[in-house]
């Protein structure tokens, strides 16, 4: 008797689960519509309600944060629409919209001059699907592999110039590519921030602490990356000219 309760319990599950995970998207798309009407009737502070809860949710896709960067932008907040459009480009790198608006709204703090080979690189490295990046891997390690091969199967008599030079090129090649992506991943890092300042004129100080001297003020919609664990309320950062110091925890918001 107990054996056929468990397996009557354990059947209906999935039934149940699924009418649940339905509902869930369907509430999240009538939420959305919710929103959108809102922002047609230039409501916009429900509307940025609506996106934000839509996103606490877990239904941050990019076209609810783009809204809300919009709704926020229509509302003179220029952090939380920097913020949200961000967002908007962590689910989609690619994604014109976003890329555009932010482009237009954002401080010039977030300039990082002139670009240079590695800027470059870096944009293309963030447009590239990573399905590109797993096959150009896959290719570099066969290469070397092949590479391997051929070495360990020279003849040290005969063959040791060729032997050396199989192994020269494969290491060189494997530096190359590692220092390659290396310096791709922290531009990378380093021109995206994880974090937006969300108050206008944050001011940011030497030290964690209303006791050091004021270094810069910071207007919102800065992107910046926080460096280590958050001290008496203060987070270290760096900005992406290379500017460092201590600002409120409470001025920024992670992307």
């Amino acid at each position: 008797m107990n054996r056929l309760l468990l397996f009557l319990l354990f059947a209906l599950l999935p039934v149940r689960l699924v009418p649940a995970q339905a509902d869930d998207a369907q509430a999240a798309t009538r939420l959305f519509e919710q929103a959108n009407a809102h922002y047609a009737a230039e409501e916009f502070a429900q509307a940025f309600e609506l996106y934000e809860r839509l996103y606490r949710s877990g239904h941050a896709t990019r076209e609810v944060l783009f809204n809300a960067g919009n709704a926020s932008h229509r509302l003179g907040d220029v952090g939380r629409a920097v913020l949200y459009y961000q967002r908007a480009l962590r689910v989609d790198p690619g994604y014109a919209p976003a890329r555009e608006n932010l482009d237009r709204v954002q401080p010039v703090t977030n300039a990082t001059g002139a670009e240079g080979p590695t800027e470059w690189f870096a944009r293309g490295y963030r447009a590239t699907p990573a399905l590109v990046w797993l096959i150009v891997a896959e290719v570099a390690f066969v290469w070397l592999l092949v590479a391997l091969v051929l070495f360990i199967r020279a003849t040290p008599a005969t063959d040791a110039r060729s032997a050396w030079g199989s192994r020269s090129a494969a290491a060189a090649v494997l530096a190359v590519l590692a220092f390659g992506l290396v310096l791709l991943h922290q531009q990378v890092q380093h021109e995206a921030g994880n974090a937006v300042v969300v108050r206008n004129k944050a001011v940011t100080r030497l030290g964690p602490g209303e006791q050091f001297y004021q270094q810069l003020e910071l207007p919102a919609g800065t992107v910046l990356t926080t460096r280590g664990t958050p001290r008496a309320g203060w987070v270290s950062f760096v900005l992406r000219d290379g500017s460092s110091g201590y600002i409120e925890t409470d001025d920024v918001e992670p992307i």
